[in-house]
């Protein structure tokens, strides 16, 4: 094997065991239960592997296990989804003009948020979030997760809305959640409205953010982009996916906006393709409205709280649940 042969051989394996866990919990959410043999057939691994990951899912409290009578000798057992414990939340961070505004909602795996109570904030220090997120917690619940979107999230958020509510807290940004979770596509969104396109690309089962695509070099700002000057956004987002092909090489482009039409999406692959000539990758341009983005950022947020189990195994050298009751 050559090392790039390598390489790509141990990318693809530890993607493929990072995922068995988190489709094995999809599997167990939608049929209710199942046997290590069924679970291994419907993943496509061995006993032994899909054993393991079902043991670490137990420990985690992602599972459970149901005794079953059977015909004669001893009862046998199956896998439940236990569904966590804890309140699963997302928090959307969003700057209108001089004020931030929040809002807190409980999430839910199919896309749908309950509005728990929201903000608005000259300016947003992480005690603030914390209150905000304190006044929708009801007293004695725990918090399972958390998962914050927008443009004013940094890492100080996350790390005092943890200590706060001992539960996981992550960033979930509008292009991962819009992008298929497949190795090697790079997903951009462009949300217009004055703002800068968001980016990033599945490497290794993990979404690599790029953030804020305004360092990169363009013909204008893109707070001042004329979205109706069709050719300017043509050669704009050829740029775009030029830049990003030759920083990331990826396997292909998804770019999610809500002004696409036909006759501007053949523009953009023709010219993507005259500046990349052969090594141009496949593009997929999906519409989006608000409606749209509102769900897949809800669902991404719920996602928070199903790899809590892998993202807390280590502390203080236990594998332990990923929530803890909070301290009142």
């Amino acid at each position: 094997m050559t090392q790039e042969e390598k390489k790509r051989y141990f990318v693809n394996v530890l993607y493929k065991v990072r995922r068995i866990g988190q489709k094995i919990v999809r599997i167990l959410q939608e049929q209710g239960h199942g046997s290590c043999a069924q679970l291994a057939a419907a993943v496509g691994v061995s006993r032994v592997t899909a054993h393991e990951e079902l043991r670490k899912l137990r420990e985690a409290g992602e599972i459970r296990i149901e005794r079953i009578e059977s015909n004669g000798g001893r009862p046998g057992q199956v896998y439940a989804y236990s569904g966590g414990q804890g309140q699963r939340l997302g928090v959307l961070i969003d700057r209108k003009m001089a004020v931030i505004h929040v809002q807190v909602a409980q999430v839910g795996m199919n896309g749908e948020g309950t509005l728990l109570g929201t903000g608005n904030y000259a300016a947003l220090e992480p005690q603030s979030l914390e209150a905000c997120v304190g006044e929708v917690v009801e007293k004695g619940r725990e918090v399972r997760s958390i998962g914050l979107m927008g443009e004013e999230t940094g890492a100080e958020y996350c790390t005092h809305l943890e200590k706060t509510f001992h539960c996981v807290s992550a960033f979930v940004g509008t292009a991962e959640s819009l992008t298929r979770e497949r190795e090697g596509v790079a997903g951009i969104y462009l949300g217009g409205g004055g703002k800068a396109p968001e980016g990033g690309i599945w490497h290794a089962g993990e979404w690599r953010k790029m953030g804020r695509l305004d360092w990169l070099p363009m013909p204008v700002d893109w707070s001042q982009l004329d979205y109706g000057d069709h050719t300017l956004v043509e050669e704009m987002v050829a740029r775009l996916v030029q830049m990003i092909s030759c920083i990331a090489a990826p396997r292909g482009v998804e770019l999610h906006a809500n002004f696409w039409n036909s006759k501007l999406t053949q523009r953009i692959r023709f010219n993507v393709q005259s500046k990349l000539q052969e090594e141009n990758p496949p593009l997929l341009f999906n519409a989006v409205d608000e409606e749209m983005v509102r769900k897949a950022l809800w669902r991404a947020a719920w996602q928070v709280g199903d790899s809590a189990a892998y993202r807390s195994r280590g502390k203080n050298g236990k594998n332990r649940p990923a929530c803890r009751s909070r301290k009142d």
